[in-house]
């Protein structure tokens, strides 16, 4: 889920399961549980309705299926039937999974700064990434989670050399540098 919407962790261990439409494939953030109580979502725009594709409502609906229920309807709960502590999950589950994929260690941001960045990469308006991630501002989303792949800034300077420079011929030294 925090792959594929960029929802806050405090957003999703505050999940209902009447927070989650499957018939119109959203999921409305409503309240936020953090450092161990329930509240309102960080900001206004942070209360919102995101949508799911049909690879995240497929998982959600197994996921009911095999869940534990709860009095609170949680969607994701501990063993006791309460909300998750994101950073005592983060440390025992997030950080030894990432170290067994050889993968740096990085918290639950680091899924709001990949959604951010992927949408940017596949050149979604920053206004759908502002609202996907629940920020009040596009300059949020831009100045502390869009990030760009090396990748795209190669391409990006490439175009530009091709810009300025049309009529200069290529080397084959040029080309293997650029790639």
């Amino acid at each position: 889920m925090a792959a594929l919407t960029g929802m806050r962790a405090s957003e999703f261990f505050a999940l209902t399961w009447a927070d989650v439409d499957f018939e119109r494939a959203l999921i409305f953030v409503r309240r936020t549980f953090y450092r161990g109580q329930f509240g309102p979502p960080k900001t206004a725009s942070s209360e919102r309705a995101v949508p799911m594709g049909p690879f995240l409502a497929d998982a959600l609906r197994e996921h009911q299926r095999l869940a534990r229920p709860n009095d609170s309807g949680l969607v994701f709960c501990d063993a006791a039937c309460k909300p998750h502590d994101a950073g005592n999950l983060a440390r025992r589950v997030l950080s030894p999974v990432l170290k067994t994929l050889g993968l740096p260690n990085a918290g639950w941001r680091a899924f709001r700064r990949s959604v951010a960045t992927a949408l940017s990469e596949l050149h979604e308006p920053v206004r759908t990434a502002q609202q996907v991630l629940g920020h009040s501002s596009p300059t949020i989303t831009l100045a502390f989670y869009t990030q760009t792949e090396e990748k795209s800034q190669r391409d990006a300077l490439s175009k530009l050399k091709e810009l300025l420079f049309p009529t200069v011929p290529k080397s084959a030294n040029s080309e293997e540098l650029i790639n």
